[in-house]
Protein backbone atom coordinates (compact mmCIF):
# COMPACT_ATOMS: atom_id res chain seq x y z
CA UNK A 1 0.00 0.00 0.00
CA UNK A 2 2.93 2.16 0.68
CA UNK A 3 4.34 2.09 -2.89
CA UNK A 4 0.54 2.38 -4.02
CA UNK A 5 0.35 -0.99 -5.54
CA UNK A 6 -2.39 -1.13 -3.41
CA UNK A 7 -4.89 0.63 -2.66
CA UNK A 8 -4.62 2.37 0.95
CA UNK A 9 -7.66 1.18 2.51
CA UNK A 10 -6.79 -2.50 1.00
CA UNK A 11 -4.53 -3.88 4.40
CA UNK A 12 -7.06 -2.75 7.02
CA UNK A 13 -9.72 -5.13 4.74
CA UNK A 14 -7.34 -7.95 4.65
CA UNK A 15 -6.96 -8.27 8.42
CA UNK A 16 -3.35 -9.32 7.86
CA UNK A 17 -0.23 -7.20 7.49
CA UNK A 18 1.18 -9.22 4.27
CA UNK A 19 -0.36 -11.58 1.76
CA UNK A 20 1.14 -15.04 0.77
CA UNK A 21 3.02 -15.23 -2.50
CA UNK A 22 1.20 -17.17 -4.45
CA UNK A 23 -1.56 -13.92 -3.89
CA UNK A 24 0.83 -11.34 -4.44
CA UNK A 25 1.94 -12.84 -7.45
CA UNK A 26 -1.33 -13.18 -8.47
CA UNK A 27 -2.32 -9.53 -7.59
CA UNK A 28 0.95 -8.58 -10.30
CA UNK A 29 -0.69 -10.29 -12.80
CA UNK A 30 -3.93 -9.18 -12.63
CA UNK A 31 -2.47 -5.31 -12.48
CA UNK A 32 -0.35 -6.29 -15.57
CA UNK A 33 -3.69 -7.85 -17.29
CA UNK A 34 -2.54 -11.29 -17.66
CA UNK A 35 -4.99 -14.33 -16.70
CA UNK A 36 -4.37 -16.79 -13.63
CA UNK A 37 -4.63 -20.04 -12.75
CA UNK A 38 -4.30 -20.63 -9.05
CA UNK A 39 -3.96 -24.24 -8.06
CA UNK A 40 -3.31 -24.52 -4.22
CA UNK A 41 -4.40 -26.79 -1.40
CA UNK A 42 -7.59 -26.51 1.21
CA UNK A 43 -7.27 -23.12 3.34
CA UNK A 44 -4.29 -22.04 1.39
CA UNK A 45 -5.98 -18.35 0.42
CA UNK A 46 -7.44 -19.05 -3.52
CA UNK A 47 -10.24 -17.48 -2.73
CA UNK A 48 -8.60 -14.25 -1.81
CA UNK A 49 -6.35 -14.91 -5.05
CA UNK A 50 -9.05 -13.33 -6.70
CA UNK A 51 -11.03 -11.24 -4.53
CA UNK A 52 -8.43 -8.89 -3.43
CA UNK A 53 -7.43 -7.71 -6.80
CA UNK A 54 -11.38 -7.24 -7.18
CA UNK A 55 -11.90 -5.10 -4.30
CA UNK A 56 -8.70 -3.48 -4.95
CA UNK A 57 -9.98 -2.10 -8.78
CA UNK A 58 -13.21 -1.68 -7.23
CA UNK A 59 -11.74 0.89 -4.85
CA UNK A 60 -9.72 2.65 -7.41
CA UNK A 61 -13.09 2.95 -9.10
CA UNK A 62 -15.08 3.99 -6.63
CA UNK A 63 -12.71 6.77 -5.87
CA UNK A 64 -13.14 7.97 -9.45
CA UNK A 65 -16.83 8.31 -9.20
CA UNK A 66 -17.78 4.76 -10.73
CA UNK A 67 -20.21 2.99 -8.39
CA UNK A 68 -22.34 0.86 -9.82
CA UNK A 69 -22.74 -2.01 -11.96
CA UNK A 70 -22.00 -5.52 -12.15
CA UNK A 71 -18.10 -5.34 -12.05
CA UNK A 72 -17.43 -9.59 -10.89
CA UNK A 73 -19.59 -12.53 -10.74
CA UNK A 74 -18.50 -15.13 -7.91
CA UNK A 75 -20.29 -18.11 -8.95
CA UNK A 76 -20.42 -21.29 -5.97
CA UNK A 77 -21.86 -24.40 -7.11
CA UNK A 78 -23.48 -24.30 -3.54
CA UNK A 79 -25.66 -22.09 -1.86
CA UNK A 80 -23.78 -22.63 1.06
CA UNK A 81 -20.03 -21.60 -0.36
CA UNK A 82 -22.06 -18.61 -1.56
CA UNK A 83 -23.39 -17.83 2.18
CA UNK A 84 -19.31 -18.25 3.26
CA UNK A 85 -18.41 -15.45 0.76
CA UNK A 86 -21.34 -13.49 1.26
CA UNK A 87 -20.14 -13.25 5.21
CA UNK A 88 -16.83 -12.81 4.25
CA UNK A 89 -17.58 -9.44 2.19
CA UNK A 90 -19.95 -8.27 4.15
CA UNK A 91 -16.87 -7.89 6.56
CA UNK A 92 -14.72 -6.87 4.51
CA UNK A 93 -17.23 -4.19 2.21
CA UNK A 94 -19.16 -2.73 5.23
CA UNK A 95 -18.48 0.90 4.77
CA UNK A 96 -16.54 0.93 1.65
CA UNK A 97 -19.38 1.94 -0.58
CA UNK A 98 -18.92 -0.98 -2.54
CA UNK A 99 -21.94 -2.45 -3.43
CA UNK A 100 -22.43 -6.66 -3.35
CA UNK A 101 -25.55 -8.73 -3.48
CA UNK A 102 -26.15 -12.40 -3.04
CA UNK A 103 -28.76 -13.83 -5.87
CA UNK A 104 -29.43 -17.24 -5.38
CA UNK A 105 -32.56 -19.16 -5.36
CA UNK A 106 -33.90 -17.92 -2.03
CA UNK A 107 -33.32 -14.53 -2.56
CA UNK A 108 -36.07 -12.55 -1.82
CA UNK A 109 -37.90 -11.02 -4.62
CA UNK A 110 -38.87 -7.28 -3.23
CA UNK A 111 -37.08 -5.00 -0.66
CA UNK A 112 -40.20 -5.88 1.74
CA UNK A 113 -39.77 -9.65 1.70
CA UNK A 114 -35.85 -8.99 3.26
CA UNK A 115 -35.96 -10.30 6.60
CA UNK A 116 -31.99 -9.67 7.56
CA UNK A 117 -31.65 -6.96 9.78
CA UNK A 118 -30.26 -3.92 7.92
CA UNK A 119 -27.15 -1.61 9.56
CA UNK A 120 -28.63 1.70 9.57
CA UNK A 121 -25.28 2.92 10.11
CA UNK A 122 -22.29 4.37 7.35
CA UNK A 123 -18.79 3.95 8.84
CA UNK A 124 -17.14 0.87 8.48
CA UNK A 125 -15.88 1.05 12.24
CA UNK A 126 -19.32 1.47 13.56
CA UNK A 127 -20.34 -1.61 11.38
CA UNK A 128 -17.73 -3.37 12.24
CA UNK A 129 -18.28 -2.94 16.25
CA UNK A 130 -22.09 -3.96 16.06
CA UNK A 131 -21.04 -7.13 13.83
CA UNK A 132 -18.52 -8.16 16.97
CA UNK A 133 -21.04 -7.25 19.75
CA UNK A 134 -23.09 -9.59 17.71
CA UNK A 135 -21.00 -12.51 17.65
CA UNK A 136 -20.21 -11.90 20.82
CA UNK A 137 -23.58 -11.69 22.27
CA UNK A 138 -24.70 -15.26 20.32
CA UNK A 139 -21.67 -16.91 21.36
CA UNK A 140 -22.67 -16.07 25.39
CA UNK A 141 -25.97 -17.38 24.67
CA UNK A 142 -25.07 -20.37 22.75
CA UNK A 143 -27.21 -19.36 19.68
CA UNK A 144 -26.82 -18.52 16.17
CA UNK A 145 -25.18 -15.17 14.59
CA UNK A 146 -27.82 -13.16 13.19
CA UNK A 147 -26.85 -11.92 10.21
CA UNK A 148 -26.41 -7.95 10.00
CA UNK A 149 -26.37 -6.39 6.78
CA UNK A 150 -24.16 -3.18 5.80
CA UNK A 151 -25.58 -0.43 3.41
CA UNK A 152 -23.52 -1.89 0.37
CA UNK A 153 -25.37 -5.24 0.58
CA UNK A 154 -28.21 -5.69 -1.90
CA UNK A 155 -31.00 -8.11 0.13
CA UNK A 156 -32.98 -8.60 -2.83
CA UNK A 157 -34.07 -8.98 -6.28
CA UNK A 158 -35.51 -5.37 -6.50
CA UNK A 159 -32.28 -3.79 -4.94
CA UNK A 160 -30.02 -5.73 -7.23
CA UNK A 161 -31.42 -4.30 -10.07
CA UNK A 162 -32.04 -1.15 -8.95
CA UNK A 163 -28.53 -0.51 -7.37
CA UNK A 164 -26.98 -2.69 -9.97
CA UNK A 165 -23.90 -4.09 -6.64
CA UNK A 166 -19.96 -3.95 -7.93
CA UNK A 167 -20.03 -8.00 -7.01
CA UNK A 168 -22.91 -10.03 -7.35
CA UNK A 169 -22.43 -14.12 -5.54
CA UNK A 170 -24.40 -16.67 -7.72
CA UNK A 171 -24.82 -19.98 -8.07
CA UNK A 172 -24.51 -21.44 -12.02
CA UNK A 173 -27.85 -22.33 -12.17
CA UNK A 174 -29.07 -18.93 -10.97
CA UNK A 175 -26.35 -17.26 -13.12
CA UNK A 176 -28.11 -19.18 -16.64
CA UNK A 177 -31.45 -17.51 -15.40
CA UNK A 178 -30.18 -14.29 -14.94
CA UNK A 179 -27.94 -14.51 -18.45
CA UNK A 180 -31.60 -15.48 -20.05
CA UNK A 181 -34.50 -13.33 -18.14
CA UNK A 182 -35.06 -10.52 -19.91
CA UNK A 183 -35.35 -7.80 -16.56
CA UNK A 184 -32.05 -9.00 -15.51
CA UNK A 185 -29.68 -8.84 -18.75
CA UNK A 186 -29.23 -4.95 -18.12
CA UNK A 187 -27.49 -5.99 -15.02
Amino acid sequence: ADSGVLHPVMPGLIGYPTMYLHQQQVFEAAKAGQHVLVSTGTGSGKTESFLYPNIDDLLRQRDNGIREGVTAILVYPMNALANDQLDRLRDMLGGTGITFGQWVGTTPDKESDVTVERFAGSSRQAYLAARKQRREEAQAEDRAVRPLAPPEECCSEEDIRTRKPRILLTNYRQLEILATRLPDVAL
